[in-house]
C-alpha cells in the first residue's frame, strides 16, 4: 500500500476515534487540518485512554510471559539442539524443577563443555539442589573462561557456594579479584559483605566509603545505576 494512503487511512481512523468518544470540536480541526495532527491527537489523547493502556499492558505481559515447558519440551522433541535444550532445562528450573533440568544441561555440557548458558544454569540448579560443593565448578569455569557473563553474574553465585561451604575467604578472594578488574559500586558491595563474613568490619567500610565517593564522581547514567547498590552500601553501616 503506498505511504500516502496509509497515512489517510491513519487519518481517518484518528478521526472516528475522535468523533466515537465525543473529543473536543478543536480535536477535530487539528486531526483534519494540521500537519502530524492525527499523531498529536494518538499520544495526547487515545494513548491516555486506560482502557487503552491496559490492553497496551496486557500485550506486553504476554508477549514477555515464559514460554511453557511443554512448549519447550515439544520444540526439543522436534529439533534436539543444543540451542533448545538449554531453553527446556531453563523452563523447567523457572518450574523449580531443579533435577530434570539438572539432567539436560548435563547433557549439553558433555557435548559443548565451556557453554556459558549451560554451565551457569547448571551451576544454579546444583546450588538450588542444595549441592554446593558440585556448584564450584561450573561457576569457577565461568569465571575463568567467561568472567563478564551476564553481566559477571556468576561472582554471586561463587561466593554463595563458597559462603555455604563454610569457605568465607575465598569469597573474600574471589571478589577482591573480581573488584580489581572491574572497580564498580555493585562489585564493592559483594566484596564488603564477604569482608563482613570474616569481621573486616573497618576494611569493609573503609572500601564502601571509596567506592560511594567514586560513584558520586561519576556520569549520570552510571549514578542512576548504582542507585540500589547505594541503598544496599549505606543500609549495611546505617
Amino acid at each position: 500500500m503506498p505511504f500516502g494512503l496509509i497515512i489517510l487511512a491513519f487519518n481517518i481512523w484518528m478521526l472516528v476515534d475522535a468523533i466515537r468518544r465525543g473529543a473536543d470540536y478543536y480535536w477535530l480541526m487539528i486531526i483534519a487540518f494540521i500537519p502530524g495532527g492525527s499523531l498529536i491527537y494518538f499520544f495526547l489523547v487515545r494513548m491516555r485512554d486506560p482502557d487503552v493502556r491496559r490492553v497496551s499492558s496486557r500485550l506486553k505481559e504476554i508477549a514477555t510471559r515464559p514460554v511453557r515447558v511443554e512448549v519447550l519440551q515439544a520444540r526439543f522433541d522436534d529439533s534436539p539442539s543444543a540451542a533448545n535444550e538449554i531453553a527446556l532445562a531453563q523452563g523447567l528450573g523457572e518450574d523449580g524443577r531443579w533435577k530434570e533440568a539438572t539432567e539436560h544441561f548435563e547433557n549439553v555440557l558433555k557435548g559443548r563443555p565451556k557453554d556459558p548458558e549451560a554451565l551457569f544454569g547448571y551451576g544454579i540448579c546444583l546450588l538450588e539442589s542444595e549441592r554446593p560443593r558440585e556448584a564450584v565448578a561450573p561457576f569457577s569455569r565461568l569465571v575463568d573462561d567467561h568472567s563478564g557473563y551476564r553481566d559477571y553474574a556468576a561472582y554471586p553465585e561463587l561466593g554463595t557456594a563458597y559462603q555455604k561451604l563454610g569457605l568465607p575467604e575465598e569469597a573474600v578472594e574471589l571478589f577482591r579479584s573480581l573488584y580489581r578488574q572491574s572497580p564498580r559500586l555493585r562489585h564493592a558491595v559483594w566484596l564488603a559483605e564477604a569482608l563482613l563474613s570474616v569481621g573486616e568490619t573497618s576494611e569493609a567500610k573503609e572500601l564502601l566509603d571509596t567506592a560511594l565517593r567514586q560513584s558520586d564522581d561519576g556520569p549520570a547514567h552510571a549514578k542512576r545505576a548504582d542507585r540500589p547498590w547505594r541503598r544496599q552500601a549505606e543500609r549495611m553501616f546505617g
